[in-house]
């Protein structure tokens, strides 16, 4: 008999994603995954109030998910809200309204849990998408794998940098996404884009040194999105886009091709994620300013991030 699902919703600044996962004969499985496009970041500069639209369709978008949940019958679950409800004037209010049809506990994530849950998720997709034999190859890895990986995960509002050190994992948090930077700089202005990325880069980084480790793990819809495109993916599979890998050269061709690309075309591209045809090419430019920075030749793509690092944590508590 199987055993109880677990359920999680990140309530992320492009996107409202869940997972609901439980254990079968031993082994941790994914039952379900969804991804709503909602956009609660639409527009936001911190400090603002959110958007009213972007307000009601993420609410609605929540219910949706909720009513999921419970027709799975879970019973144990959790809500979690990254950088879009930080900086809102009116985010807690809005979690409050949450928590008021929302039959879990809420957590609004700091920077620093989102690099720290990013992180086990990265680490945790190696074991989960695929196995002991047919999981992606970490060639010349030692057997505390963990401390060979940085995790990389850009989100709509917010990038994270994550590593392990000294049985410590350390996370470094920043103010740029592929949303709010496409609303910022892509507008004929791609080259200040870059320049403004890696200033706070730059500035972030002489407070907190990143120690650069043998493999670069990247999380998140700008990443994964990537990746399918360069597969040539007509439709989305996360067992063929874990393990996956982007070379630096791959990315910079990419940013070009999408910089010269119609929205229409974008869309085009993008079957199995036509909204993300307006921020895919903001959040291609933050990736490549970042592993250029960090001085990586490739990226290995990873299904893991935030939302698998929460659930991971869930059955912990069992």
């Amino acid at each position: 008999m199987s055993e109880e699902m677990f359920g999680a919703i990140d309530l992320g600044s492009n996107s409202l994603q869940m997972m609901l996962a439980r254990m079968e004969a031993g082994a941790f499985h994914i039952c379900r995954r969804e991804i709503c496009e909602t956009r609660i970041g639409e527009g936001l500069r911190p400090g603002d109030k959110l958007n009213p639209r972007a307000r009601a369709r993420t609410m609605e978008a929540l219910l949706s998910l909720l009513g999921i949940m419970e027709a799975e019958q879970v019973r144990k679950g959790i809500i979690i809200a990254t950088s879009a409800l930080r900086e809102a004037a009116d985010g807690k209010q809005f979690l409050d309204e949450i928590s008021r049809v929302a039959p879990f506990p809420i957590r609004l994530l700091s920077g620093e849990e989102e690099a720290f849950y990013g992180f086990q998720g990265a680490v945790g997709s190696l074991a989960v998408y695929g196995g002991d034999d047919s999981g992606p190859v970490l060639p010349g890895s030692g057997d505390n794998i963990d401390d060979d990986i940085m995790a990389l995960d850009i989100g709509g509002r917010s990038t994270e940098l994550s590593w392990r050190e000294e049985d410590k994992i350390n996370g470094l948090s920043m103010a740029f996404g592929a949303v709010n930077m496409k609303e910022r700089f892509l507008s004929g202005r791609e080259h200040f884009l870059r320049e403004h990325i890696r200033g706070v880069l730059v500035e972030q980084a002489k407070g907190f040194p990143i120690k650069k480790k043998k493999f670069l793990l990247g999380v998140g819809g700008t990443i994964t999105t990537l990746a399918a495109l360069s597969l040539k993916l007509q439709e989305y599979d996360p067992q063929r886009i874990q393990g996956s890998l982007l070379s630096i050269d791959e990315i910079r061709d990419w940013e070009k091709i999408l910089l010269q690309a119609s929205h229409q075309e974008r869309v085009q591209m993008l079957p199995f994620a036509p909204k993300r045809a307006d921020v895919i090419t903001a959040g291609v430019s933050v990736m490549r300013t970042v592993i250029e920075y960090l001085g990586y030749d490739q990226i290995i793509v990873s299904e893991g991030g935030i939302l698998l690092g929460i659930i991971l944590e869930l059955f912990s508590q069992k």
